[in-house]
């Protein structure tokens, strides 16, 4: 005949239900030691040394040591904004195409009630561009278009004050 549960106040606002003390059997576990794991390593793309992790790498998956890092040339940052303007990407270039560029959020140096900055890699910029646009050539020749039709859209609108007074 099985024992009744013996019941116990938590001090919880419940109770507790425990089986008599001889129906319980404590069992030794023995747990086994896991396996040795080889750290994977990434090589560096400049200097091709291996290393574990690094600001590049941790921020954009970009396979760059720091001691390699180049932040005011190969390695800087711009704004989308920048990017935007000077490579003439989309939203749907940056955020929607893939792989979706990474970005680090920093606080607008500007004004501090403005929104966050996204600054992303302008080397994954400048690649997502040509990605785009094919060469450097039709990008240039895309924005001197756009500089020529800003030209005729403010000569019309200075026309157009000229003719009314």
């Amino acid at each position: 005949m099985k024992a009744l549960p013996k019941i116990v106040d938590s001090g919880g606002g419940f109770f507790i239900e425990e089986e008599a003390a001889e129906e319980k059997t404590v069992e030794n576990i023995v747990h086994e030691p896991g396996p040795v794991l080889e750290f994977d390593y990434l090589f560096c793309e400049e200097c091709g040394k291996d290393f574990m992790d690094s600001y590049l790498s941790n921020h954009f998956d970009l396979a760059v040591c720091d001691a390699c890092r180049d932040s005011d040339e190969k390695h800087k940052l711009i704004t989308r904004t920048e990017a935007k303007k000077e490579y003439l990407l989309k939203d749907c270039d940056i955020d929607q195409r893939e792989p979706v560029l990474k970005y680090i959020l920093k606080k607008n140096p500007h004004n501090s009630h403005w929104g966050d900055m996204k600054l992303y890699l302008k080397l994954q910029i400048v690649k997502r561009s040509l990605e785009v646009w094919g060469t450097e050539e039709a990008l240039e020749e895309a924005k001197e278009e756009r500089q020529d039709n800003r030209d005729k859209v403010k000569q019309k609108k200075f026309d157009k004050k000229v003719k009314g007074k």
